[in-house]
């Protein structure tokens, strides 16, 4: 249907984006038939039904592959992702990309369960300032501010804010220097 879609209309970037989704759902799936035990494969299903917000088909992936903690997540289950980050990280001991989604799930969970909490509130700004999620720190920063009991605990926020503010504008100053230099290799090689 998606390529027939395509041959009308070739240049429509969301048609390309849902064929790409259905194309990885499809190969991801004949590959499982050849190997039920690849977790790689597994992991890749998953996102790919995320991709096109089936969840129920996701969780049944993930489940079989002992990682429904990344779709928990997804679906604000925080302290069940947690858990089955935890036993899965168990298993997987030098995957970085695990620790951080466990943090996230750590500090998600304790903010649903104290959610007028100042350190539940900066515990997930820590978590989105450490993963550069600039905008969602900020406002867990301002969020924080608001529930401070004292001076120091809204000064402790707000220097968080500050400190994203600076990250933001190295960041900037970085991507300006890159389009320099890339702009600099494109007339280099035209000469």
């Amino acid at each position: 249907v998606f390529r027939a879609a395509l041959k009308i209309s070739p240049d429509d970037p969301d048609l390309r984006a849902r064929l790409d989704r259905a194309l990885a759902i499809r190969t991801s799936r004949e590959r499982l038939l050849k190997d039920p035990d690849d977790t790689a494969t597994r992991w890749a299903q998953m996102l790919a039904y995320m991709a096109v917000d089936a969840n129920t088909q996701a969780m049944t992936e993930l489940e079989a592959a002992e990682k429904s903690g990344y779709l928990l997540v997804k679906l604000s289950r925080f302290a069940e992702a947690a858990v089955l980050l935890e036993q899965l990280a168990t298993r997987l001991p030098d995957d970085k990309d695990l620790a951080g989604w466990i943090k996230f799930a750590q500090a998600k969970a304790r903010l649903q369960a104290e959610p007028d909490s100042f350190d539940a509130q900066m515990q997930v700004a820590l978590v989105h300032e450490e993963d550069r999620s600039w905008d969602e720190a900020v406002l867990a920063y301002r969020i924080a501010i608001t529930f401070a009991k004292t001076p120091e605990q809204a000064a402790e926020a707000a220097a968080g804010q500050e400190r994203i503010a600076a990250l933001r504008e190295a960041d900037r100053q970085f991507g300006v220097a890159e389009n320099e230099i890339r702009n600099h290799r494109v007339l280099s090689a035209v000469d």
